[in-house]
């Protein structure tokens, strides 16, 4: 957990069991306002549930973009366009600075490195959550937002869904390394996006908003080193549709 001055106000949560989960649930409170810390898929999937549960939520990035670690920022920017539109607030490449309290020693609000002052009676913590408890937190995130979803254990592995949006990335999906070969497909229109990493001639993971058909046939090429002989033809699993942008990136 960061070491935020203030950080040991009530009303302040780490979301890293089931139990925690619950804590969050019950604390939960119409019409109040809450900041998640952090916009890997456990923060996203717990502002999310939070948002459905009517608070006002705002996430604060210390990224460019959410979700940095498995969606690439075409991606990553089409899911908090949605969450936006849906009401969600989201302040990026933003640390924070201290959390403050009321005279009971509840939290009141959350003060920004740029000086900005959210108010806000419940703070969710989901950065510096260890690979562990990070694997776990998915599980709680995934369960808290209304699903029912056990624990794998240590999978590169996320699926997501927002307000009828969809997305799920797998194994290798926004790699850093040049090592790496990227084909992409954009359709502006319907907003689908799909974007596969290949190692060599086999498919090393994938990123798909809006796009998953065929998604668990994907996943059994990552996991079975399948060789992908048509590269083209496995990212639209479909002939192209007018409007469609498939390239090569890098």
């Amino acid at each position: 957990m960061p070491d935020i001055p203030g950080g040991s106000a009530g009303g302040v949560y780490t979301l890293r069991t089931m139990q925690d989960a619950r804590a969050i649930k019950e604390k939960a409170e119409r019409g109040k306002q809450a900041v998640v810390l952090g916009a890997g898929p456990v923060s996203v999937k717990t502002a999310y549930a939070l948002l459905k549960n009517d608070m006002e939520v705002s996430a604060v990035v210390g990224s460019p973009c959410i979700l940095s670690r498995v969606m690439d920022k075409y991606g990553a920017e089409l899911i908090q366009n949605h969450l936006e539109k849906h009401g969600m607030k989201f302040y990026l490449e933003k640390q924070v600075q201290e959390i403050t309290q009321d005279s009971q020693g509840n939290v009141s609000g959350i003060k920004l490195d740029d000086n900005t002052v959210l108010p806000c009676s419940m703070i969710i913590i989901g950065k510096g959550v260890q690979p562990n408890a990070a694997a776990q937190g998915k599980m709680a995130g995934h369960n808290m937002a209304g699903y029912q979803e056990p624990y794998p254990g240590s999978i590169s592995l996320n699926a997501l869904e927002f307000f009828g949006l969809d997305a799920v990335t797998a194994g290798v999906s926004n790699p850093q390394s040049s090592e790496y070969e990227i084909l992409e497909n954009k359709d502006k229109y319907s907003g689908k996006y799909r974007r596969l990493v290949f190692s060599g001639d086999t498919l090393a993971g994938y990123a798909a908003v809006n796009d998953i058909d065929g998604i668990g046939a994907l996943t059994a090429r990552i996991l079975n080193n399948t060789p992908v002989k048509d590269k083209y033809a496995l990212l639209h699993g479909r002939p192209p549709i007018l409007g469609s942008t498939a390239y090569h990136v890098g």
